[in-house]
């Protein structure tokens, strides 16, 4: 796949464009967490996807995910397309990246932004799908409010 930084071979997904991400390097083989080659019985996949979907919670990194979606952008194009703040965008831009969610590669003077996988352009497809079929009770779920939470 263009510009995917997972390699998918024998079955393991391993993400090959930081190999020096805290704490060694991760793979994830049949629902197995695997850090530096030995199984990591700390992160389970619920935990992964769950830190995951985290990435997506933020309604400003939606915000520029969704900018995204359109093919890649400068950090100056996303706040023009969105209205976000410069050093919001920046920072919400380097989660992204870190969790791997966003590529970046520099062009010239500027550093251009992408979406690392088709997937992540697609799982916000879904989710308005979803949202438009069957997630009726969103828009009045308390439960996950965090004023409403904060005040129990």
């Amino acid at each position: 796949m263009v510009g995917s930084t997972v390699d998918r071979s024998n079955g393991f997904l391993r993400d090959v464009s930081n190999p020096t991400v805290p704490g060694g390097v991760f793979t994830y083989h049949h629902s197995m967490i695997y850090r530096d080659g030995m199984p990591d019985t700390a992160s389970t996949p619920t935990d992964l996807t769950s830190k995951l979907f985290r990435g997506f919670a933020d309604p400003t990194r939606l915000t520029v995910l969704e900018a995204l979606r359109n093919g890649p952008l400068c950090v100056g194009d996303v706040v023009r397309r969105t209205g976000l703040r410069q050093s919001g965008v920046s920072n919400h831009l380097a989660c992204l990246k870190g969790c791997g969610l966003v590529a970046c590669e520099r062009q010239g003077r500027y550093v251009v932004y992408r979406m690392s996988d088709p997937r992540v352009a697609e799982l916000l497809g879904l989710a308005e799908e979803l949202l438009a079929d069957v997630a009726h009770g969103v828009p009045a779920c308390t439960r996950y409010d965090p004023e409403v939470a904060a005040h129990g």
